[in-house]
């Protein structure tokens, strides 16, 4: 990982939750001597001056810090997300914003449109594309060697903590919901959701998703307590779970495991008989072991974020496709679970 080649100032909105492993990750990046950090929660506050954060850079208000740097990153509660997207915009900063990046995709609508008008970088917090085991499956499904994909099929399940303001669909599933729509380039023309909250908490803590394409390609994404969970999860300390992702095509599969740090392959074809068609196939291939760590896939987002800043290009994780699409596929797929019926998409939403 390399070091940050700009001065660029940080201030660090929030600092419960993910907060302590962003400021980890800007200093992976050489970014973290000068960073600002805000919360108005004191107890946040004090985690910040025990982990190093100078006792002058931290404070209880994020507004008037503005005028001293160059970059906002929020990692605040979703509802709160507009407010300080819309100051740093308005001060014309660069933005992160955790995801998901609104509560509503008209809420996204905007953010997006006000982006567009400051022509500051936005990018939001989705750093599974920035993992080495996505970008490794995004190559190969790109090289064509696996054929057209026909199936993808995602698992983040098992027993691990759950946020009080967000059910599983909106932490968990949207990870896979953007890494699909990142690996395949396209978005569903229908969708079909079932939310479940089992343990009564006012969120879904369970959440089955159907997603289907114009093309016929299907893809299913779990999330929450769909499973028994198999492993230490390799994000969320204390909790036990599968992460697993897969992409079928016409001619192979691929199987990445978060858990093993393992991307597995295999080359498959039928033979065309009359009364059988009979699986002819190659040896699977495994890489070796890549481990990375959600810091390390934190920062690498991150060094991706500052070259774009100053390459002047569109942000890799664009609020866009990152913010309007996903909020509007996630009222979907939350009217499909209400409902008990499909719901039919607008054409690139």
């Amino acid at each position: 990982m390399t070091e940050a080649t700009s001065s660029y100032r940080v201030l660090l909105v929030g600092y419960g939750g993910h907060g302590p492993t962003h400021a980890a990750a800007w200093r992976r990046i050489g970014l973290g001597q000068s960073m600002i950090v805000a919360d108005p929660d004191p107890a946040a506050r004090a985690r910040a001056l025990a982990d190093g954060i100078p006792k002058n850079n931290i404070f209880a208000d994020f507004r008037p810090c503005l005028d001293a740097v160059d970059i906002v990153d929020a990692v605040v509660p979703v509802t709160a997300h507009m407010d300080v997207a819309v100051a740093a915009l308005s001060a014309n900063k660069h933005l992160l914003l955790e995801k998901p990046a609104t509560a509503t995709s008209n809420d996204a609508a905007r953010l997006a449109a006000l982006a567009m008008q400051v022509g500051t970088v936005v990018q939001i917090g989705y750093q599974l594309r920035f993992h080495p085991l996505a970008v490794a499956l995004k190559d190969l499904v790109t090289s064509g060697e696996l054929g057209d994909p026909v199936y993808v099929a995602g698992e983040s399940s098992g027993f691990k903590r759950l946020r009080s303001d967000l059910g599983v669909l909106r932490n968990d599933a949207v990870h896979f919901l953007d890494l699909t729509r990142w690996l395949l380039n396209k978005t569903p023309d229908q969708v079909f959701g079932v939310l479940q909250d089992d343990l009564h908490r006012g969120v879904e803590s369970l959440a089955c998703v159907i997603l289907r394409y114009a093309d016929g390609m299907v893809a299913r994404i779990e999330a929450g307590r769909t499973g028994i969970g198999h492993n230490p999860d390799p994000f969320v300390p204390g909790g036990i779970t599968t992460q697993v992702y897969s992409v079928v095509g016409s001619k192979g599969a691929a199987e990445i495991n978060f858990h093993t740090g393992q991307l597995v392959h295999r080359l498959a074809r039928f033979s065309n008989e009359e009364r059988m068609s009979r699986p002819i196939l190659q040896d699977a291939v495994t890489t070796e072991k890549i481990t990375c760590s959600w810091t390390e896939a934190t920062a690498r987002s991150f060094r991706a974020f500052v070259d774009a800043i100053e390459t002047k290009v569109l942000a890799p994780v664009p609020v866009c496709e990152a913010g309007v699409d996903l909020a509007i596929l996630c009222e979907a797929i939350e009217k499909s679970a209400e409902t008990g019926m499909s719901v039919h998409l607008e054409p690139n939403a």
